[in-house]
């Protein structure tokens, strides 16, 4: 099974900007041995190690874990500069953790602003949190494979061919996390998979429709795939079949 694959680089760009320099690209290319513009599925992409490596290179860590730096940014939530308030956003999320006592505090400041984006902050933390436990390659054992690489997903089925897009957490609760999945190429591009994930030990169990009614329940039938993915042995980019 043959799939395109010049995605790669455009998403980067729509991450990183401008920070996806010439020096960066030639970084990424160097380490995936870049690829053709057609690949194999069985080494689509590049190994997600590699990828992550790729990535940290090029958006830098942001590892200020400092009470003082955390607390800086944080009043920086209710600068009169609206980009300085979108830049402590982006930091205190990228910081994550060590960031939620200072930002659980200022949840309970008077200021409305203040409130909102400490506690918009928080859930996306959690987002974030939840979306690390899925990331990898997974497979199913009857050559459904699919792969989680930051929020971006790409799967593989033997009969309904391979699929590609962006994932986000929209709500998080006691027995699974809400998933919206935007399909940017496969025969379904442009349409959301509604999904719901949850992580068993080391069973990822997925169900997702196309029906405006997201699953509530691990199961097939009615419009919903349910799948229960196990880590892959080769744990690179593989893609997957939650999509029909």
């Amino acid at each position: 099974m043959q799939v395109t694959m010049p995605f790669i680089e455009p998403r980067l760009h729509r991450i990183f900007g401008s920070k996806l320099d010439d020096d960066a690209r030639d970084s990424f290319r160097s380490r995936a041995g870049y690829m053709p513009r057609w690949v194999n599925v069985s080494s689509a992409l590049v190994s997600f190690t590699v990828l992550m490596a790729c990535v940290a290179d090029i958006r830098g860590g942001e590892h200020p874990t400092d009470k003082a730096v955390i607390e800086k940014l944080v009043t920086q939530l209710e600068d009169s500069s609206f980009r300085q308030r979108e830049e402590a956003c982006q930091r205190l999320r990228r910081i994550g953790e060590p960031a939620l006592p200072a930002l659980r505090q200022a949840a309970d400041s008077q200021d409305p602003e203040m409130r909102w984006r400490s506690l918009h902050i928080i859930q996306q933390i959690a987002f974030d949190a939840q979306l690390a436990k899925w990331q990898g390659a997974w497979e199913t054992g009857n050559g459904e494979t699919m792969t989680i690489a930051g929020d971006h997903w790409a799967t593989s089925h033997p009969v309904y061919g391979s699929y590609a897009g962006k994932l986000k957490v929209v709500e998080i609760g006691p027995h699974f996390a809400a998933v919206d999945m935007h399909v940017e190429q496969g025969r379904t591009k442009g349409k959301t998979c509604r999904a719901i994930f949850h992580l068993d030990d080391k069973t990822l169990h997925y169900c997702g429709t196309y029906n405006v009614r997201r699953p509530t329940k691990f199961n097939a039938g009615g419009g919903d795939v349910y799948y229960a993915w196990q880590p892959s042995n080769q744990r690179n980019v593989d893609r997957d079949s939650t999509i029909k």
